[in-house]
C-alpha cells in the first residue's frame, strides 16, 4: 500500500504538490524532517537530496577507509552540542573544523593500508589500526611540563594562579610530561603556577594546547602514580584491528599474534586494563586469561540489543552477557 504525502516533488519545488511514498521504503526520519541541512532541499519523494559534502578532495583521490562522528558538549549551554566528522585516507586523518572544512590532523600517525576502525566514546575517537592504537581527543586540553616526581592522578583538580583556570585530569602520558584534562573554567597559560589537589607537584606549564583543535596521542595505560613502573593499570594489547563500544568500554580484538583474544578496559576509564575480581566496573576477563579467550578466532565485535555484546568468530558466535 502506498501513502500520499504532501512534499515538494524531488525536493526542489518549494510549492506544495503531492508525492507518492511507498510504505516502508525509507527511514521514518525522511517523513518528518522538512529540509536537508546541507542544501535546503526537502529529503522526501522520488529522489534523495544527494550532494558532495565537502568541496576538498580527501586523501589526494585515495579511498576513504574509515569515518566516524564525535559529539562535543557545550559547557556554557548544556542543551547544545556540536558534531564533527573524522575520516582516514592516504595515511592521514582528517577532521571537520568550525568552518565545516575537512583538514589534516597534524602529527597523526595512521597506516591506511591496514584495517582502520574508529570508535567514538567520551568525546574522543579511539583509532584502532594494527600496532597504532591512538586517541583523537576533542574535549581535553594538554599541559606540557617537566617530568615530576609523582604523576597526576585521574580526577585530580588542577588550578592555575592568576588565571583561576580549573582542569579535571583525565589522562597522563607514560613519561608524565603531558597532562590531558577537561577545563571547566578559565584559560590556562604557560606563565603561571599550577597547583593540584592530588599527587603531582606544583608546576608551570611550558606549553598549553590550542582550544578547538583535537589532540592526537597514543592510547595506552595510565602511568603508575609513583612512576615505579609496576603496571598498576594493567597491559593494553600491543595491536588490534577490531573494536567496538559496549557499556562504557572500548573493546579490542584482532591481534594477529593472538587472534582468539579480546579485552575490554575498566568501565568509563579507557586507560585501565588491570582486572579486579568482584568489581562490576573492572576490566573484563574471559575464561582463565586476563586477556580473555574464545575457542575461536575473533572476526567481529558488536553491541547488540539492550544488554548483549556479540563476538563473531571464524565458525561460531559468542555472547557476553551483562
Amino acid at each position: 500500500m502506498s501513502t500520499t504525502l504532501q512534499a515538494p516533488l524531488r525536493g526542489i519545488n518549494k510549492n506544495w504538490a503531492p508525492s507518492t511514498q511507498p510504505s516502508f521504503t525509507s527511514p521514518d526520519m525522511n517523513n518528518v524532517r522538512p529540509r536537508s541541512v546541507l542544501n535546503d532541499r526537502v529529503v522526501i519523494s522520488q529522489r534523495p537530496a544527494l550532494i558532495k559534502a565537502f568541496a576538498q578532495q580527501l586523501g589526494s583521490g585515495n579511498p576513504v577507509v574509515a569515518m566516524a562522528q564525535v559529539t562535543i558538549s557545550n559547557e556554557t549551554n548544556k542543551n547544545k552540542y556540536k558534531r564533527r566528522l573524522v575520516a582516514a585516507s592516504n595515511n592521514a586523518i582528517y577532521w571537520e573544523n568550525d568552518s565545516n572544512q575537512m583538514v589534516v590532523l597534524a602529527g597523526a600517525v595512521i597506516d591506511t593500508d591496514e584495517p582502520v576502525v574508529f570508535v567514538e566514546a567520551f568525546q574522543k575517537i579511539f583509532s584502532v589500526n594494527g600496532t597504532n592504537l591512538d586517541v583523537i581527543d576533542f574535549v581535553n586540553v594538554k599541559l606540557t611540563l617537566s617530568a615530576p616526581s609523582a604523576t597526576a592522578t585521574r580526577g585530580d583538580i588542577l588550578t592555575q594562579a592568576v588565571t583561576n583556570a580549573v582542569m579535571v585530569v583525565d589522562f597522563v602520558n607514560p613519561a608524565s610530561t603531558a597532562i590531558y584534562g577537561k577545563v571547566t573554567s578559565g584559560t590556562f597559560n604557560a606563565t603561571n603556577l599550577v597547583t593540584s589537589t592530588g599527587t603531582v607537584d606544583d608546576f608551570t606549564p611550558s606549553a598549553v594546547s590550542t582550544i578547538g583543535t583535537p589532540l592526537f596521542y597514543e592510547w595506552t595505560i595510565y602511568p603508575d602514580i609513583d612512576l615505579g613502573g609496576n603496571a598498576d593499570f594493567g597491559v593494553i594489547p600491543s595491536q588490534a584491528s577490531i573494536a567496538a563500544l559496549y557499556r562504557g568500554r572500548v573493546f579490542l580484538s584482532g591481534d594477529t599474534d593472538n587472534p582468539h583474544q579480546w579485552k575490554g578496559p575498566r568501565q568509563d576509564n579507557p586507560w585501565d586494563f588491570l582486572y579486579f575480581a568482584n568489581d562490576s566496573a573492572s576490566p573484563v576477563a574471559g575464561g582463565n586469561s586476563l586477556a580473555g579467550e574464545l575457542g575461536d578466532i575473533v572476526t567481529a565485535l558488536i553491541s547488540f540489543a539492550d544488554n548483549y555484546f556479540v563476538m563473531g568468530g571464524a565458525s561460531t558466535v559468542w555472547v557476553l552477557l551483562g
